[in-house]
């Protein structure tokens, strides 16, 4: 005889920030989330990427494409998705922002009040009067093969979240899309500007938008104290 089923799992609005697309999610499942903590317990940063990406699109009903969702997506969603799993607060230990202060308190945030600022950007970047570059946000699966990557140096990091945030390049009569260029062509493009102008596209990937939840606590010093707590590394401590 077949075991009964379980649970008609609800269902929670959401907006997926760089696409602004209305959907719904639904808590993680324990099966869900034995696989996250068998990530978590391995500390590989690339098999804890891959249980968060695989977490978030299972819980979201939107037929969301991997390739395309940004660091920001990832990390607003994980937030909301574990925010209606486990709970919708976390306690983290804060240091006081006073230098002559040295307390740490325990701070009460709520997660599911993250916010994502900044999404709505201008793609196109002027690198001289007959060429221009369009620019996208950088999607989670490339923003973590980066950091995968540990033989690279800071100059060569910048260098690839500036590839990888690179869509198009246009001239007066001609648009080159990036995915059909590879990569050692782009890495001479680029070798080809001044600093100034390379600084252009660092400027931007620069302000790519992080989620951010504000804190706010009464120290023992007997301040008031303020933060803004940005990405996941900052909420889960």
């Amino acid at each position: 005889m077949a075991l009964p089923k379980l649970n008609d799992v609800p269902k929670y609005d959401i907006v997926i920030p760089s696409t602004k697309v209305k959907t719904k999610f639904r808590p993680y499942l324990v099966k869900e989330e034995k696989l996250l903590f068998l990530a978590l317990e391995s500390e590989d940063e690339g098999d804890i990427a891959a249980a968060t990406l695989g977490l978030c699109i299972a819980c979201v009903d939107a037929d969301l494409d991997p390739l395309s969702l940004t660091t920001y997506d990832i990390d607003y969603i994980f937030c909301q998705v574990r925010a209606k799993s486990v709970g919708e607060t976390t306690t983290l230990s804060i240091k006081c922002e006073d230098k002559e202060c040295k307390e740490r308190t325990d701070v009460v945030v709520n997660i599911s009040k993250a916010y994502v600022e900044g999404i709505d950007f201008e793609p196109i970047i002027e690198i001289n009067s007959d060429v221009t570059v369009e620019m996208q946000h950088i999607t989670y699966l490339a923003a973590q093969n980066n950091i995968l990557n540990e033989n690279k140096t800071e100059v060569d990091y910048v260098q690839q979240t500036i590839i990888n945030s690179m869509k198009a390049i246009h001239t007066e009569n001609e648009r080159f899309e990036l995915k059909d260029s590879k990569p050692e062509e782009i890495v001479e493009f680029l070798d080809q500007m001044t600093s100034t102008q390379y600084d252009k596209l660092k400027q931007f990937v620069s302000k790519i938008p992080i989620v951010t939840i504000d804190a706010s606590w009464d120290c023992k010093c007997g301040k008031n104290q303020t933060m803004q707590l940005k990405g996941l590394q900052d909420f889960f401590q």
